[in-house]
């Protein structure tokens, strides 16, 4: 096929050109530039295998599928009244959110020389002990419901032997109020 093209004229990679509708500007004077120019639209027309035919028609039915399930979803979210890209918050997102901040101290009651690192919703916190914070009145409130620890005692159980039941619980963690955010 390069050879046909290789033994062409000019006027005849023009002709050649017309025939094929491949647009030519018409300052291309250049018999090497017209030439590959047409190279790509006189190669070889290959014809695809069934194996290829398979694929091309699956991807298209995936394609469409994903359409129909894109579309559906995007009428569920505007029957319900979301907007797109809206994410439900949790109720320590709210709560954290909604919390006017103020200084504390952390101390860490358990052990002293320990670090506690813990999520409440999406917000992640890192506190030192004796360190300095200024955190949402709703995070200490909740580590000291939360994080305690239990005091046990050891009772008679009646039949000569004892138990150990649990008796109180105390706070692992300890927040010193330091007043509101300046």
């Amino acid at each position: 096929m390069s050879t046909t093209l290789d033994k062409m004229g000019s006027d005849e990679l023009r002709a050649k050109a017309r025939e094929l509708n491949v647009d030519v500007p018409g300052a291309l004077k250049n018999e090497d530039k017209l030439r590959e120019l047409l190279r790509p639209h006189m190669a070889p027309k290959v014809e695809p295998t069934e194996q290829e035919l398979a694929i091309r028609e699956r991807v298209r039915i995936e394609e469409a599928e994903r359409k129909v399930i894109a579309k559906r979803e995007e009428e569920a979210i505007t029957k319900l009244g979301l907007e797109i890209g809206d994410k439900k918050k949790c109720y320590e997102d709210i709560e954290i959110e909604k919390s006017p901040k103020r200084k504390y101290r952390f101390v860490n009651v358990e052990c002293a020389t320990e670090d506690v690192s813990f999520c409440l919703g999406t917000h992640r916190y890192h506190l030192f002990d004796g360190m300095e914070y200024e955190l949402p009145e709703f995070v200490p409130k909740i580590l000291q419901e939360r994080c305690r620890l239990p005091i046990y005692k050891t009772v008679p159980d009646g039949e000569g032997g004892s138990t150990s039941k649990k008796v109180d619980d105390r706070p692992r963690f300890s927040f010193e109020d330091l007043g509101e955010v300046a």
